[in-house]
């Protein structure tokens, strides 16, 4: 086999591109195989396919341990992006080793599932429920982690059915098995579960146990999420001062990535329903901008809209019928897209916004709610500025 010299190669790569054998991606700066080449290159492999697939499967399966260190809530931003790049590369990997490696799949999803939980939510639940299913069954440490953050999937897009009874099973196994950050990320797992059955208390005690455990400068991202739950259940009280608190110390908590956008989102909640419209839209354009700046594909994502479903009750709340019905409708579209559902406090209010939109709205409204679900994100943002 002929070894290149790595000087060569852009000019072979530019050389494969002019002959439409190799395309170049402009927006991630990478190279691809054209389609007819890549199956005809997969044929000409022969008796050597299965071990070149096993290489692969041994790559992507290193590639993929360092996202289990999403579920710490910390800067994610460049894993995040690595992530949606490799996408292709990980079915692949997925494919072969749900056949041939149970183990490693397992492993596989149990590290990467904190990604797909941000991005094709539907997609890593499938997979994840396929891994536990193809493995032995056992209590070890990828089972326990695969368990807690199937929580997590089915938490993000509203899956409640068997929840609480994986939670506490995974719960009770790390009472045993010594992984103190995944205990702590099951017990905020269990307090988002608990905002959906409106259970307060329970997610006020589990949260300022998290806060309790979770002093040391590794642990913002969680101290970020407890403060979030702890503002929900005071905004569900009606306490909007204490509710605002919380949000802006999970703000303050918050590493770089996606808490920021969760925390900024949710100071606009409470600000808007304590009344404040400026200050609520200033916190929910600023959600959008995180958004924007965070995904380089917004349409992939499953937090992206927030800040625009946010605006879109801040206009209704003006009178901005149009406006408020084309960012709701465009926002409703994406979480109906990718199957996610919206927590019940955010849930409760759109309802009641929707209707406030039909009945003072009308027709208005209601054409320019299903107007703004065709439109792309960078496309609504120019019509609504």
């Amino acid at each position: 086999m002929q070894t290149l010299d790595g000087l060569d190669i852009p000019d072979l790569l530019a050389n494969l591109v002019e002959r439409s054998l190799v395309v170049f991606d402009e927006t991630t700066g990478r190279y691809h195989l054209t389609e007819s080449m890549r199956a005809y290159g997969h044929d000409q492999l022969g008796a050597e396919s299965e071990g070149l697939k096993k290489r692969h499967f041994r790559c992507f399966a290193e590639f993929a341990e360092p996202i289990l260190d999403l579920v710490m809530g910390g800067d994610d931003r460049a894993l995040l992006r690595s992530f949606i790049q490799e996408i292709d590369n990980l079915r692949a990997a997925i494919e072969w080793s749900s056949t041939h490696d149970p183990k490693g799949f397992l492993r596989l999803m149990a590290c990467s599932a904190p990604a797909w939980t941000r991005v094709y939510a539907r997609e890593g639940l499938r997979h994840l429920n396929h891994a536990l299913a193809r493995a032995p069954e056992a209590d070890d440490e990828d089972h326990i982690t695969a368990r807690s953050n199937l929580a997590h999937l089915k938490l993000r897009i509203g899956d409640m059915e068997g929840l609480e009874q994986l939670l506490t099973r995974a719960l009770q196994q790390l009472e045993v098995v010594d992984l103190p950050a995944l205990r702590l990320s099951t017990m905020l797992r269990m307090a988002w579960y608990s905002t959906w059955i409106q259970d307060w208390d329970r997610v006020e005690s589990l949260c300022r146990e998290v806060i309790k455990l979770s002093q040391d400068d590794d642990a913002k991202g969680l101290l970020s999420i407890a403060y979030v739950h702890l503002g929900e259940a005071a905004r569900a009280r009606a306490r909007w001062q204490e509710a605002f608190e919380y949000f802006q110390k999970a703000l303050a908590n918050s590493p770089a990535g996606v808490m920021p956008l969760v925390a900024t989102f949710n100071l606009g909640g409470a600000t808007l329903q304590s009344g404040d419209l400026d200050q609520a839209e200033a916190h929910y354009r600023e959600a959008v901008r995180l958004a924007a700046d965070l995904y380089d594909d917004p349409a992939e994502a499953t937090n992206a809209y927030d800040g625009i479903l946010g605006l879109g009750f801040v206009a209704l709340k003006r009178g901005a019928y149009r406006r408020a019905g084309l960012l709701m409708g465009n926002s409703s579209a994406r979480f109906r897209a990718q199957a996610i559902s919206l927590d019940p406090i955010d849930d409760s209010l759109f309802k009641e916004m929707i209707a406030l939109g039909l009945d003072k709205g009308g027709h208005e409204f209601e054409a320019a709610f299903e107007a703004g679900k065709s439109f792309g994100f960078a496309e609504l943002n120019e019509t609504v500025s």
